[in-house]
């Protein structure tokens, strides 16, 4: 068509067009059928991690699934080739094992690529592999073919275990990570039985716990954390209870470093996660912080003891890890996060209760003047966390002065046992922890379990104390009750007896105050105290007429002390009309 013949008829031109137009549009629509052809005809893409399982219960799933077994079992195949070269001398032991380490190693690192690659099937199948040929291998290569110590075992398996962890971590694999730590936990059980040394193995079990307590966190796999930090408390138990008892390969020297590095690595990943990234203080970090230090820290101690020359470094060490603890508390963490700074103001206060124990040869003093030291300060600062840490602080301090053992023996042993001789040390502890109650600051909304539970504990001190020192002083009054080979059993059960029901009506007078209120919680345990004395002592080996002072005392007490704690209700801060509540009063806020 020429350039005239399109100006002379402008009404083809546009037909044309419009003709041509249709053309392009059937030609893409015939692209894009051929298309969808195409990509019905294509075998389905494996499910990525981010889009989830979504083609499962498809026959192309299934036939994947199998090819992905018989894949695993061709990888067995090859390790168990490399171990019928070692056994049939083919291969020397040490060559067999230098080719099915890294054999074993490859499938990890095929694992981390195929999840890197978004094929998170094939990561796993790789991984099952890795395991199925890594933890066998380490155990023949320990207890059978005793090509490696017990240690170097240890060592081994610790790497390699904590590669196939490092890879769940990262690659978000959590079946993996569960088949991980099985074969991890069931390889050194049966390490320590085959090599009969715990040690090395127990090791390797407190490595992997704390690995799963950070992988845990990140990925939110709080069972696999739990099951982790059971297994490493119960190995670090069964080490301390072997080197205290003297069982061979089991000596102080090796438990020692073992029990520090289950304190030191779960209360270090617990306090960098707390202070640094804000992880929630919950049942995990409270219970496996109480573990760790109870069995770990308390291990040391009670190791270090047998080990000359380790107590002052160990004692110097908790000190300053105890003033680092306050500091964050103080320093670091918000006013708001209420379970952080009690969760490090605790962990200061057991360090600080392990330094001085270990420093000082009586910390009984130490432990009473540290127990108005935090009850000042609470009152200063106003936090009554810091009286709950004076209590705490009171109650360690009668326990290493004998306030609870002389309790004991005053009030429960026979009238022909002698008593231990009273000393001056108990007497000093019980007024520091009269002062901590004195000192007791006021306690917020927020902090009111806290001041109620430090007075709580600090009058069930005073008031144990204080009944000692009372029968004490009854018996040097009335020679005729004295214990010892002539003592009257009977007299003695009379004393015993006015003194629990003076110390019950004590109690329920003291529940009067606003202060005191919490004493109430006190006298009715004290009661059946009393009465369970009475029908075991004074019904034994009483006389009629010491009976009679017996029964009186202990009526008597019945009519008092309730009488007196229905008037402690009426009285309590806040539920009378009459009593004016002032906010900066500790007892106003119960």
């Amino acid at each position: 068509m020429t350039v005239q013949q399109v100006t002379e008829s402008p009404g083809s031109l546009a037909e044309q067009v419009a003709a041509l137009t249709r053309r392009v549009d059937e030609q893409q629509a015939r692209l894009a059928a051929l298309e969808r052809r195409l990509g019905a005809a294509e075998p389905a893409a494996e499910p990525t991690a981010t889009t989830g399982e979504a083609a499962v219960g498809r026959p192309a799933g299934a036939v994947d699934g199998l090819a992905y077994v018989g894949r695993t079992l061709l990888v067995l195949g090859g390790g168990y080739f490399f171990r019928a070269l070692t056994e049939s001398g083919a291969v020397p032991a040490p060559l067999g094992l230098l080719l099915g380490i890294p054999y074993a190693a490859l499938w990890i690192a095929l694992s981390w690529r195929a999840a890197g690659r978004g094929r998170p099937r094939s990561a796993l199948a790789h991984g099952v592999a890795a395991v199925l040929l890594g933890f066998p291998l380490v155990l023949e290569t320990t207890v059978h073919f005793r090509l490696l110590p017990p240690a170097g075992g240890a060592a081994l398996l610790a790497v390699y275990l904590l590669l196939l962890l490092a890879l769940c971590w990262r690659r978000g694999l959590r079946a993996l990570a569960w088949l991980a730590v099985l074969g991890g936990l069931v390889t050194s059980l049966a390490a320590m039985a085959g090599t009969g040394a715990v040690v090395p193995f127990a090791a390797v079990l407190v490595a992997a716990g704390g690995a799963t307590a950070w992988a845990g966190w990140h990925r939110g796999w709080p069972v696999l954390s739990w099951l982790t930090a059971a297994a490493a408390d119960a190995a670090v138990l069964v080490v301390t209870l072997g080197a205290l008892a003297g069982i061979r390969d089991m000596t102080p020297q090796t438990a020692l470093p073992l029990q520090l590095s289950l304190a030191v690595i779960y209360g270090g990943t617990f306090a960098v996660l707390v202070a640094r990234f804000r992880q929630p203080v919950d049942g995990f970090v409270l219970a496996q912080t109480g573990a760790a230090l109870l069995i770990g820290l308390g291990g040391a101690v009670a190791t270090s003891r047998l080990l000359s020359g380790a107590t002052l470094p160990l004692g110097i060490a908790a000190a300053l890890l105890a003033l680092a603890a306050y500091r964050v508390a103080f320093r670091r963490i918000d006013r708001d996060r209420r379970r952080g700074f009690h969760y490090f103001g605790a962990l200061g206060m057991v360090l600080s209760l392990a330094a001085t124990g270990l420093l000082l040869p009586a910390p009984a003093l130490a432990w009473a003047a540290l127990a108005l030291a935090n009850a000042g300060l609470g009152r200063t600062f106003r936090r009554a966390s810091l009286g709950l840490h004076g209590a705490l602080f009171a109650v360690a301090a009668a326990t290493a002065s004998g306030v609870w053992r002389i309790a004991g023996w005053t009030f429960g042993a026979p009238a022909h046992h002698s008593w231990p001789d009273p000393v001056w040390l108990p007497a000093v502890v019980l007024a520091a922890a009269a002062g901590c109650l004195a000192l007791q600051p006021s306690a917020t909304p927020a902090e009111r379990r806290s001041s109620k539970l430090s007075r709580f504990l600090l009058l069930a001190l005073l008031a144990c104390g204080s009944g000692a020192a009372l029968l004490l002083a009854a018996v040097h009054a009335v020679p005729a009750t004295a214990p010892g080979a002539g003592g009257d059993a009977g007299a003695l059960a009379v004393l015993r007896t006015l003194v629990l029901g003076a110390v019950a009506v004590a109690l329920a007078w003291a529940a009067r105050l606003p202060r005191l209120f919490e004493a109430r919680h006190l006298v009715h345990p004290l009661l059946w105290l009393a009465a369970l004395k009475l029908a075991f002592e004074d019904f034994l080996h009483g006389r009629p007429a010491t009976l009679v002072l017996s029964l009186a005392a202990y009526g008597l007490t019945l009519i008092l002390a309730p009488r007196i704690l229905r008037e402690s209700r009426r009285r309590r801060p806040g539920t009378g009309p009459e009593v004016a509540l002032d906010p900066r009063d500790p007892g106003a806020m119960g």
